[in-house]
């Protein structure tokens, strides 16, 4: 089969002097690519936008087309977590559209446990504050990602969901580049929310999925 090399083009923005810049993602169009999704919402009014952790494009966003109207689509309805290989196609604009899509084995409990879904949705938002969108290859975010989930859904009581949730959060400040205050400290409650502050003042914006966290941390507080 022929390839064909397809270069996107999009403006970023310096943090410093919001001075514009081009940042550029080539994919090979039918070349599938493993993702993670950590965001969705509709657009108009069948599709879905999806945002993706890719170690081949990093974070980067696609389109599905049709998503919301037929599972028969794509197989599958999309959700947060859902893990697989995308294949790719060029679409009018800049944003790539999702041809097809073959999930993969991914986190088979996460979402039958309230903990591990708020522990997941942070971890996922918390990658998504913290990375730049379009950069290229990021197989340390992707791994990072991929083992803090199978850790959350693979742990065994709320205090391992938050455990895995810490050491999750830790290393993506690391691999996004901000140093971890009091990175030797053992994990905590107080060390957690430090990291859950630190994430908001790196990024400045908000988290908005913490407050089951922090609600589930004031409960463990009070049991003693």
């Amino acid at each position: 089969m022929h390839e064909r090399h397809h270069f996107i083009t999009y403006l970023t923005f310096d943090s410093t002097n919001l001075a514009p810049r081009a940042s550029f993602v080539i994919f090979i169009e039918e070349d599938p690519a493993e993702g993670i999704v950590i965001r969705l919402y509709p657009s108009r009014e069948a599709d879905l936008v999806l945002k993706v952790i890719s170690p081949r494009y990093g974070k980067i966003t696609f389109l599905a087309k049709h998503a919301r109207r037929s599972k028969k689509r794509f197989g599958t309805t999309f959700d947060l977590f859902d893990k697989g290989v995308f294949t790719l196609a060029s679409g009018k604009g800049s944003m790539l559209l999702v041809d097809s899509f073959a999930p993969s084995i991914g986190y088979r409990k996460i979402r039958d446990d309230l903990t591990k879904i708020s522990a997941g949705s942070l971890v996922c938002e918390a990658a998504d504050l913290l990375t730049q969108e379009n950069e290229g290859e990021n197989i340390e975010l992707f791994h990072t990602l991929d083992l803090t989930l199978r850790a959350i859904d693979d742990s065994l009581d709320v205090k391992q969901t938050l455990r895995a949730l810490y050491l999750g959060l830790g290393t993506l400040l690391s691999t996004a580049g901000f140093g971890v205050t009091n990175a030797d400290e053992a994990p905590s409650a107080r060390r957690l929310v430090q990291l859950l502050q630190q994430v908001e003042e790196s990024t400045g914006r908000r988290l908005e999925s913490k407050g089951p966290i922090l609600d589930i941390l004031i409960a463990m507080k009070k049991d003693g």
